[in-house]
């Protein structure tokens, strides 16, 4: 009975050598893995140009196989060689390459104080730097609302040319930066303004602006002007009577209108102190006066806790009042009173006694 010889082992399918790009060197798993070594009738592992690894397209003969009678040494494969360019680099020097190297620049000197104080090079000075260039300061005269909720009021007016952009600058003031030119210009010729129930003053950004906390005085409001004579109807005319409820800033348009009802809106920085009349007179040189009636239009809102012009109590920066604690002493209300019936009948008044039938009439009855 014959033994049958073992099926011979196929190798697996080399890679064209058109595919080779698919493993390059850098691959980690063709960098990581050592080569194995060579058996008895393995195909010997070749180096491709680009540095990958692959199997011989032809089955080549081992040492065991060739015949004695023509040992040649030409014939025998020679091992393949890795150039070093084409070596991976190890990790270590991957990871030296990312840190920028630093160099001691001088000794520090310790102050009286105990800080620390070094000297800087010549071609630094610590001045503002210009990052912050065409920037608006947004300053709330109270706790600002949101980065969010301020883009949300802002963006659909202030950004029909390109979406703005609002940044927190500090617990009172943030930075906006409006694309259009225009649009920004007009945001700070108005320079109040109202987002989340909160006012802020607008100022353009420059490296020694002031952003201490300050108190709202003084605020430009829209005040509207009725029953306006024809006499008055032009600037010279619309800044005196401005000037009788505050300090005028500009006219609702920017060419006067012509007349016709007599109504003219002026906006105007009032004091929010001062009570703010109903009417004004004015009056020429020949004593004729006229009187104007006046509506204030959107003033700051008031602070019901500190009393604050600028914010409501939402926004207020002192801290809500803590509820007062509730007494032990008495049971909490369940929803049923109930009363003692001696206590009941003690409060209860007495019924009257009824009259008797026989009894005279009372005084100012009637029989």
């Amino acid at each position: 009975m014959s033994i049958s010889a073992p099926s011979p082992v196929i190798p697996p399918t080399p890679v064209p050598p058109d595919l080779l790009f698919l493993r390059p060197l850098s691959d980690p798993v063709v960098c990581s893995l050592p080569p194995l070594p060579s058996a008895e009738g393995e195909q010997p592992l070749l180096v491709s140009p680009s540095g990958a690894e692959v199997r011989a397209l032809s089955p080549v003969p081992s040492l065991a196989e060739v015949p004695s009678s023509s040992p040649s040494p030409a014939q025998t494969p020679a091992p393949a060689v890795v150039p070093s360019s084409l070596k991976p680099s190890s990790w270590v020097n991957k990871a030296k390459s990312v840190f920028q190297h630093l160099v001691k620049v001088a000794s520090p000197s310790v102050s009286v104080d105990g800080i620390p104080s070094i000297q800087a090079p010549d071609s630094i000075t610590l001045v503002s730097s210009t990052t912050w260039k065409d920037y608006l300061v947004a300053f709330f005269h109270g706790r600002p609302p949101s980065p969010a909720k301020v883009f949300s009021d802002l963006n659909p007016i202030w950004g029909k040319n390109g979406n703005i952009s609002v940044k927190l600058h500090s617990k009172r003031s943030y930075l906006i930066f409006i694309p259009c030119p225009i649009m920004r210009q007009w945001a700070l010729d108005i320079g109040f303004w109202h987002s989340g129930n909160c006012s802020f003053t607008a100022l353009l950004w420059h490296p020694s602006i002031n952003l201490s906390d300050m108190k709202l005085l003084h605020a430009p409001v829209w005040v509207l002007f009725k029953k306006v004579p024809v006499e008055l109807w032009s600037l010279l005319g619309f800044s005196t009577m401005a000037s009788a409820v505050g300090f005028p800033v500009h006219s609702e348009y920017p060419d006067v209108k012509p007349f016709t009802n007599g109504v003219v809106k002026l906006r105007v920085v009032i004091e929010l102190e001062k009570p703010r009349p109903s009417v004004v007179r004015v009056t020429d040189k020949l004593g004729n006066s006229v009187y104007l009636p006046v509506e204030f239009q959107k003033i700051p809102p008031k602070c019901s806790a500190c009393g604050d012009y600028g914010h409501l109590r939402l926004r207020c920066l002192q801290p809500l009042k803590k509820p007062l604690p509730v007494s032990k002493d008495f049971p909490a209300f369940t929803g049923v009173m109930t009363l003692d019936p001696e206590a009941a009948s003690a409060s209860s008044p007495t019924p009257p006694s009824p009259v008797a039938a026989n009894s005279p009439p009372s005084i100012g009855s009637f029989g």
